[in-house]
């Protein structure tokens, strides 16, 4: 199994932290290789992704960053992205991490492979600001027969090993406000808003309100995009997942094909239920059931009746508005 991980620069102590490194050594049968996108330009070399099985955003690689050259890289992979697109549809894995400024997720760098696709959240700058983030993260459960997460418990948390103190960052490279907003224990920061159809959400923040992972089949391989820190979090049953997904793509695929015709279903309920609200609606006009004079209308005792059937009413399309709602949520994958 062949790796590249896309990082910032060859050179350790000019390039922020890779924890990849250590989560792969301890799996066996993988060839890592670390590469730097603007060495390679800057050399002249063309980056052949066709020779790897699996390549892997490093996090903020792409995210825009003067300093670690993250703005060539940016530039770099949007002038590639042809190349990224066919390594996936030829059975190509490509796994993105989190990629952030100020730990908020930017929109442009994952525009810069995914334009149109998926949409973090605008970010307003403002003084005391926080993104959101924690040590804890939930599997979708609409999805926990995915091979991806099929062995996750249902609530998974940072397994982070290194002290608090820990240089995420070379020494004097970034400033103070960065390093406050560090907490290295987080599994994710920030969260997806949008998303099309296709993608499938398996991960979601800590309460459940929104994905902070996005899986898509694309030909023969997979797309996987993230607000997380996945290799820092250590969350070892998730890497080794991702790792092996070359190995259970025809599975993946199964899975992904079998839930499009989940989505026809749910969509078809959804219409299903609309047409029959129309035709009930369609027969109460047409009966003019509701100017018929209704007995007892003139009592306590008949008002008390009126008012509970039309709570009942209410309720009954309260409920079918609901189920709708849930079936084009379903059909949607939102």
């Amino acid at each position: 199994m062949k790796i590249a991980i896309i990082v910032d620069d060859l050179n350790s102590d000019r390039r922020r932290y890779c924890f990849w490194e250590e989560r792969l050594s301890s799996l066996s049968g993988l060839e890592v290789e670390l590469v730097s996108l603007s060495h390679q330009k800057t050399e002249q070399k063309f980056f052949n992704i066709y020779y790897y099985d699996i390549i892997i955003f490093n996090w903020d690689t792409i995210n825009n960053d003067v300093m670690f050259n993250s703005d060539r890289n940016q530039t770099i992979v949007k002038n590639s992205q042809e190349h990224f697109t066919h390594f996936v549809r030829e059975g190509g894995i490509l796994i993105m991490e989190n990629q952030a400024r100020y730990w908020h997720p930017v929109q442009d760098a994952y525009d810069s492979l995914l334009s149109g696709q998926v949409t973090v959240p605008k970010r307003i700058l403002l003084e005391n600001e926080e993104p959101s983030l924690a040590a804890t993260a939930r599997i979708n459960k609409q999805h926990k027969n995915h091979p991806l997460i099929h062995n996750l418990p249902s609530v998974l948390h940072s397994a982070y090993l290194h002290v608090p103190n820990f240089d995420w960052f070379p020494p004097g490279t970034v400033g103070s406000r960065t390093l406050q907003g560090l907490h290295p224990t987080k599994i994710y920061s920030g969260a997806f808003q949008r998303w099309n159809a296709e993608w499938l959400p398996l991960l979601y923040t800590d309460d459940g309100k929104h994905p902070i992972m996005l899986v898509k089949t694309d030909g023969l391989g997979l797309w996987v995009v993230s607000t997380m820190y996945l290799a820092s979090s250590n969350i070892i049953v998730l890497i080794e997942n991702l790792i092996k997904t070359k190995n259970n793509l025809p599975a993946i695929r199964q899975y992904h094909t079998r839930y499009r015709r989940v989505r026809v279903a749910h969509a078809l309920r959804a219409i299903a239920a609309l047409i029959v609200v129309v035709i009930a609606v369609y027969t109460v006009l047409t009966l003019h059931i509701i100017t018929l004079d209704i007995p007892f209308s003139n009592s306590l005792g008949g008002n008390i009746i009126i008012s509970l059937l039309i709570t009942f009413l209410l309720w009954i399309l309260s409920r079918l508005f609901n189920f709708i709602l849930s079936s084009l949520r379903l059909a949607f994958n939102k």
